[in-house]
């Protein structure tokens, strides 16, 4: 009976009436500064009769004392109780009762009861229980549901596959598991940033004591962690529950509300002049944030969503062992980093890991999958292989006379390579037809002529291959690019800046000849081997272990053809296996199958030893001579000063590789500043060029005057006074050096008609400087692959010759690199420590290398390790080449003065090789035996880490 209630209702605000809420009399004038909690104000004793919604809210708040009386004893009276009152009209399914209920237990006023129900000394007790059961109950409930199958946390060791490494995420995964479990994901977000929470509360309260009415109309409806949250999303993107989907903020998402940004406009100071201690605590402690960078911002939201995923991961993985996502993934990057396993048992033993058993399974289970999956790919389309000798050192405690210091290990690894770019199996099927015109073949019939390897079919190469100067596609004009180039690196000092960056985007690229699609490449790591490749029959066993595993068919090897990569000697051996089984009856064992393509990389490493042969140890000090100043190894001992020794004996694939490149970018930007200066009367650093026209002009003359041609004739008489030796040295150094510098650039844009078209002169170089085998191999592959083979499998090779392991369009490798690089992974990265430094780890291990490299990747995405890379920027050398002009400038080297000397005098290798070439016989092989020294050079040289960097 609301009228009779009504009554009840003290319309005089001076009139004391009961605070339900607190159980005291107060006023209107009595302030309301407590008793905030869960966005609920102190009842006010204020009346509005003109609102019918405020009249019921204070209806039930402001009933005088005598009123509660009679309303106690009607209930008295009809038998009832209160409690069972209401929770009879509560659970009613009657119509008028549910209305009334929903009606009359609005948010606000559940609020309030639920909070007087907390501070009634007789409620509180058992509130305090039945709550934290109903909760505890909500987050068990939700910890059983991420635990389930369904769920997609369930990583069983003994199954694992490349596929859930690969899908693992932590953004993802947060994800997951705020649409899950949401209480829980908000409870380890509250207590992994407790103080700024707490901070936010309070700054809250004060908000809502000054506000008053204002403050409780719009708020009544949110708890203070819904208006924390609520205020975040001003700042962050994303549910209050979820996580932020935006790729492009950072590697891992925002963290939502658990890193808490301040409301716009917000304050974090008190506003009162009283202000306490506890206030410039919180007012300290919000404005922390407000200090932090946009980046450590990032950073801190990230750590606290990794953290919220290891919370959820360990508490899942104690109830139920199957439940171990990011333990797996965590066992398995300790392992590829060679974790010591009372390490790994003590993540373990945390919750953070799998125990070093369950990693063997999976490494185990992972092993056979990898297996599996390369058997497939091979039963779907043809492969190509790619191989290499792998020595590996195990030092032992105690000598012995048997063993010594160390026990040496001669293994075999490889790796398999899926034929790109639309090569068909018809492609291959050409294995009869190449034995039946091969030179080696003894029932060869006689009116087939073989391919004959001399100087006259390389010359006839050559000639498809020629265009005049002004042509893009002719050599002239690739040489000028790349000195157009140098002018425009930031590696030397020139124009100036500004100048730079408005003339780079006109440069481009060259001209391609025949370009392979940028599409990345993917490598089917093989089982490692312990077999030796150093001799012809260990390579027989090696190729026929790699069949066997890719589970290749006999009866496919007689009618198609198999390409395989490899380094010198694998060549010479798989040529020397054939030749040895020529009178075999099958095409298998005659292994007529066999296509040797051969590794651009150690290409690449031939060419600059090539170039050390011919211009540095050729000028390098002896015994009877000191180092001529004007001479190339005395400029290379500018840039390596504490590397002479080395650089004169044996300087190795990088060094060499950098001092060509320094170098060249010396002489070069010198040519620059000469040219410009002479042309123009304004030094480098002052030009500015009126259109890129005059850039193309000064760097066509820059060849013209700078850079010796192919048939370039030095001065060779000390006595000639009409010749330069200094200058017809560096004409022929800067040659050589762009041609090496453009043989690398075609090689990593993968553009292999240009390579082809290089290569020509190469093979005259080596000639020249003693390199017979690589000239003799280089020469045999480029006139097959012109006039040899049929143009459907020339055109595979040329498509797959090259690899690009990451897909980008200056990514291009050679195979032999990628087999390089797993070396290096097998023996120093991926080889375990201590007892598990083992032959058998090692081979069980070695088809998993791409597996662990995506562990890390993983790891370091999904647990913010950023910085972590072998890629490292190159170093400043601008002062040093600088310094190394200076010398060229005052020694007078780019500026020809008559009559000038070395005591070497410069010669031309390229026509060396060309003189060589002409004065075999004709129609004859004009490719030398390798010299012994050579061949023993090649087997005994050992790659290392800083020759794989080169291509990194």
């Amino acid at each position: 009976d609301w009228h009779n209630l009504s009554s009840g209702i003290s319309a005089d605000p001076a009139t004391p009436a009961l605070d339900c809420t607190r159980g005291q009399a107060h006023s209107k004038a009595t302030p309301a500064n407590s008793g905030r909690f869960y966005g609920i104000h102190e009842c006010r004793g204020t009346y509005k009769s003109d609102a019918s919604d405020g009249v019921q809210y204070l209806l039930m708040l402001t009933i005088r004392t005598d009123k509660i009386d009679r309303l106690l004893r009607m209930f008295e009276e009809e038998g009832v109780s209160i409690i069972p009152f209401l929770l009879a009209l509560l659970t009613s399914t009657d119509e008028n009762h549910i209305a009334a209920v929903t009606k009359e237990f609005r948010i606000k006023d559940q609020r309030a009861l639920i909070k007087e129900l907390a501070d009634n000394p007789s409620t509180s007790q058992i509130f305090a229980e039945e709550s934290c059961l109903i909760t505890v109950i909500t987050y068990l409930q939700e910890m059983v549901t991420v635990q389930e199958r369904a769920a997609g946390f369930h990583y069983n060791a003994a199954s694992m596959t490349a596929e859930k490494l690969e899908g693992f995420e932590s953004k993802e995964m947060g994800k997951r598991l705020s649409n899950l479990a949401p209480e829980l994901w908000q409870l380890f977000g509250y207590l992994l940033n407790a103080r700024h929470h707490l901070a936010l509360q309070k700054k809250l309260l004060r908000r809502l004591d000054k506000d008053g009415d204002s403050a409780m109309e719009s708020s009544s409806t949110l708890t203070v962690l819904d208006a924390v949250e609520s205020s975040d999303e001003e700042e962050i993107t994303g549910a209050v529950h979820g996580v932020n989907e935006d790729e492009t903020q950072a590697s891992l998402p925002p963290e939502d509300p658990q890193w808490i940004h301040e409301p716009e406009g917000g304050d974090t100071t008190s506003e009162d002049e009283d202000t306490d201690e506890e206030d410039l605590e919180v007012a300290k402690i919000l404005n922390r944030k407000k200090r932090m960078t946009k980046k450590a911002i990032r950073r801190r939201e990230a750590l606290l969503l990794i953290r919220r995923n290891v919370l959820f991961s360990i508490c899942m993985q104690s109830s139920n062992s199957r439940c171990n996502a990011l333990q797996t993934v965590v066992g398995l990057f300790a392992h590829s980093c060679n974790a010591p396993e009372r390490i790994v048992e003590m993540m373990a033993h945390a919750g953070l890991s799998v125990s070093p058993q369950s990693s063997r399974n999976m490494l185990k289970s992972m092993s056979t999958e990898s297996r599996k999956k390369l058997r497939l790919q091979t039963s779907k389309s043809p492969v190509a292989i790619a191989y290499d000798n792998l020595d590996i050192s195990f030092k032992t405690e105690q000598p012995t006379v048997e063993g010594g210091n160390s026990h040496q290990v001669h293994m075999t690894t490889g790796t398999y390579f899926p034929l790109m770019h639309g090569v068909r199996p018809e492609a291959l099927r050409f294995s009869q037809q190449l034995w039946a015109a091969s030179e080696i073949n003894p029932e060869r019939d006689p009116s087939r002529r073989p391919i004959l390897l001399g100087h006259s079919a390389l010359m006839e190469i050559q000639k498809e291959s020629a265009f005049p100067d002004h042509d893009s596609r002719s050599y002239f004009s690739l040489m000028a690019w790349h000195v157009r180039q140098i002018l425009l690196s930031d590696a030397v000092s020139g124009i100036k800046q500004a100048v730079k960056d408005k003339l780079r985007p006109l440069l481009g690229e060259p001209t391609a000849r025949k370009r392979i699609p940028v599409e990345k490449t993917i490598q089917y790591p093989a089982r490692a081997m312990t077999i030796s490749v150093s001799s012809n029959s260990g390579n027989a066993a090696a190729i026929s272990n790699l069949l066997r595993q890719a589970d290749i068919k006999d009866e496919a090897l007689e009618d198609s053809v198999l390409l395989v990569h490899g380094d010198l000697g694998t060549g010479d051996r798989a040529a020397a296996l054939m030749r040895s089984r020529r009178i075999e009856g099958t095409a298998k064992n005659r292994l007529q199958y066999l296509i040797f393509l051969p590794g651009v990389f150690h290409i690449k490493m031939a060419c600059a030893d090539a170039i050390w042969r011919a211009h540095i140890a050729s000028s390098k000090p002896t015994k009877s001579r000191s180092s001529h100043s004007k001479s190339i190894f005395h400029m290379c001992s500018i840039i390596r000063p504490k590397e002479t020794s080395k650089l004169a004996s044996n300087p190795g694939f990088r060094l060499t590789h950098n001092v060509i490149n320094h170098l060249l970018l010396a002489t070069i930007s010198e040519a620059w500043k000469v040219e410009v200066e002479a042309r123009t009367g304004a030094s480098i650093e002052e030009w500015i060029p009126e259109t890129w026209t005059d850039v193309i002009h000064i760097s066509n003359e820059i060849v013209r005057k700078y850079v010796a041609q192919v048939v370039y004739n030095p001065t060779t008489n000390a006595k000639s006074a009409s010749g330069d030796m200094v200058t017809d040295a560096i004409k022929l150094w800067n040659r050589d050096a762009l041609l090496y510098v453009m043989t690398s650039h075609a090689a990593n844009t993968g553009d292999v008609g240009r390579l082809e078209e290089l290569l020509l002169l190469w093979i005259y170089m080596w000639k020249g400087t003693g390199k017979h085998r690589y000239a003799a191999h280089l020469a045999r592959f480029l006139i097959y692959l012109r006039k040899g083979w049929e143009p459907s499998l020339a055109e595979a090779i040329r498509m797959n010759w090259l690899v690009n392991p990451l897909g980008k369009p200056d990514g291009f490798r050679g195979a032999d690199w990628v087999v390089e690089r797993n070396n290096l992974r097998h023996k120093r990265t991926y080889c375990g420590s201590g007892v598990n430094r083992t032959i058998q780890n090692i081979i069980q291990q070695s088809p998993l290398i791409e597996v662990f490299q995506e562990a890390h990747t993983v790891v370091e995405r999904s647990f913010y390790l950023t910085k972590r890379t072998i890629k490292h920027p190159p170093p400043v050398m601008k002062k040093t080449l600088r310094q190394l002009q200076e010398h060229i400038r005052s020694e007078g080297i780019m500026t020809p003065h008559l009559g000038r000397t070395m005591p070497e005098p410069p010669i031309n290798f390229i026509a060396v090789g060309l003189q060589a070439a002409t004065s075999s016989k004709p129609d004859v092989s004009w490719l030398a035996e390798p010299e012994e020294s050579e061949s023993q050079a090649e087997e005994t040289s050992e790659m290392t880490s800083g020759d794989i960097g080169v291509d990194i």
